[in-house]
């Protein structure tokens, strides 16, 4: 892991173990299934290659990428940021997933299906679909 440059605000290195640690925890084996996620369903094009950059600490995540990230790995929008780059978000972004958006990443990572299934009967119960 590269070392952190004193006049840096934010330790990218840590930064990118972080990020690899919160992938591999959501189910993701390799980077590029998660690049996968992020291009088709989020919406914001990344190769594996940048995804793996970005967990070596060897490239600063832009702010878009990183957002696109948190999206991808909690498509329950259980992710906070400042309140300001909350306020810049997609106004799409404030709420769950829709339904097909699931059945999506179901397809691009099936491997995922039953903590996706839990996720989704919670998202329709939050948006008051089921009792």
């Amino acid at each position: 892991m590269p070392e952190k440059n004193d006049r840096e605000i934010i330790d990218f290195g840590l930064l990118g173990a972080l990020i690899r640690h919160k992938r591999q925890q959501a189910g993701f084996r390799r980077a590029e299934d998660l690049a996968a996620v992020i291009t088709e369903l989020v919406g914001y094009p990344v190769s594996k290659e940048t995804l793996y950059k970005v967990e070596s600490g060897r490239q600063k995540p832009s702010l878009e990428l990183y957002v696109s990230i948190m999206r991808a790995l909690e498509p329950d929008g259980d992710y906070k940021f400042d309140g300001l780059v909350d306020m810049a978000l997609p106004n799409s972004w404030s709420c769950f997933l829709g339904e097909e958006d699931y059945d999506r990443y179901a397809e691009l990572y099936p491997d995922d299906r039953e903590d996706l299934a839990y996720v989704k009967e919670a998202a329709r119960k939050k948006k008051g679909l089921i009792a």
